[in-house]
């Protein structure tokens, strides 16, 4: 079993309120994948399964969104 990083990082940069790869790689890592998929359509085991290749992209994705306030959309699909 791999280590828990939520005690031992923070789970955001205090300076700029950004959620870390860590938090994110622990909150994919620990995924409960028997779960039915979200309305994204992607299933929690391919996130589960790839939670190492997916934490730094999705750390970025949620901090731009932070940043400028902009969030996507999935009407357009």
């Amino acid at each position: 079993m791999r280590k828990n990083y939520i005690g031992t990082t923070p789970a955001f940069c205090r300076e700029s309120a950004l959620l870390t790869e860590l938090y994110i790689l622990n909150c994919l890592q620990y995924l409960v994948w028997e779960k039915a998929m979200g309305p994204d359509g992607i299933h929690p085991k391919l996130l589960h399964e790839c939670h190492e290749k997916l934490a730094l992209p999705v750390a970025f994705i949620v901090n731009s969104s932070v940043n400028t306030g902009e969030t996507l959309s999935l009407e357009n699909r």
